[in-house]
């Protein structure tokens, strides 16, 4: 990232925005996989209006696509939907067939989130096919974890374990870091749901402490949540309700994992007075994110 922000230095001097089209789409994505939402849509924004003027469609479809990306993650759902099918109906129209299958990836947890669960299906069996034909592991493993998520918000839960397995299987020796973490946040997410509170607690502590050591913040939060939902099925409902609001109140804590968040905190609230509720929330919301991680895995 900071060779990227030294490049654009360079590069903004010489008055020629072509140039800058790569670093600011480039940057973009690592700001939105840190968790900097604000900080990545400026970015891709800036790409996109040089990506036009200078008539470049790749950049300006995948500039579009990753803004939709980002609309839907931080809760406007519908209309990331319709921008992600609009970039990927550009992208069938040249017949890309790396970028359809990028596409249909991330476009598949959005359609889940919309309630298209068979369209979701639909497309990353579609995607699985073309990462397959074109040996593109990361593709397939990204497919399968998709697959898997679906699955398991599906209540499939067996089903859900066999595509997340698939994932590890195809990134295995050649994926590592935040796609391999966020495979295995799904295997801890599947043994949560299947009351395996033991091994849901060791796959997303190790999960938790590995997402702190590489830095990724977005993945740090989607492990809490699930480390707090054990607290709160193990009656420790105050530490649950601080923690929740803990991790509504951090600014990198996505959609998703607000809405997950904002369900313990409702469960775990109706179980506490109003004085016990209070000084709860008060304390979670006092919580930097490193007092959070300590607190949830300190058991």
């Amino acid at each position: 990232f900071a060779l990227l922000n030294e490049s654009l230095s360079l590069l903004r001097p010489l008055g020629n925005p072509a140039t800058l089209v790569d670093p600011l789409f480039l940057s973009g994505i690592m700001l939105h996989l840190c968790g900097d939402y604000e900080s990545s849509r400026a970015r891709l924004r800036e790409a996109a209006a040089y990506a036009r003027a200078g008539n470049d469609l790749w950049f300006s479809v995948y500039a579009h696509y990753n803004l939709g990306y980002l609309a839907a993650l931080t809760g406007q759902v519908q209309a990331g939907y319709v921008m992600m099918c609009h970039s990927l109906a550009a992208w069938r129209a040249t017949a890309d067939p790396r970028s359809i299958s990028l596409g249909l990836n991330f476009l598949a947890p959005t359609a889940m989130r919309l309630g298209h669960y068979e369209q979701a299906v639909a497309w990353l069996e579609e995607s699985i096919a073309l990462s397959s034909e074109l040996g593109d592991r990361w593709g397939l493993g990204t497919a399968w974890r998709q697959y898997g998520a679906v699955e398991l918000a599906r209540g499939n839960i067996e089903a859900a374990k066999t595509h997340l397995a698939q994932s590890l299987d195809a990134y295995r020796g050649f994926v590592t870091g935040y796609d391999l973490l966020h495979t295995n946040i799904h295997l801890g997410e599947c043994a949560l749901a299947e009351g395996d509170d033991v091994a849901a607690g060791r796959i997303l502590a190790d999960a938790l402490r590995e997402a702190r050591a590489e830095g990724i913040e977005a993945l740090t939060l989607q492990a809490v949540v699930g480390l707090v939902e054990l607290k709160l099925r193990r009656g420790r409902h105050a530490e649950a309700l601080g923690l929740a609001v803990a991790v509504m109140n951090q600014p990198v804590a996505n959609y998703e994992v607000k809405t997950c968040a904002s369900a313990v905190r409702v469960a775990a609230r109706g179980h506490l007075d109003d004085a016990q509720g209070v000084a709860a929330e008060e304390w979670g919301r006092a919580l930097s994110l490193e007092e959070m991680v300590k607190a949830v895995l300190g058991d």
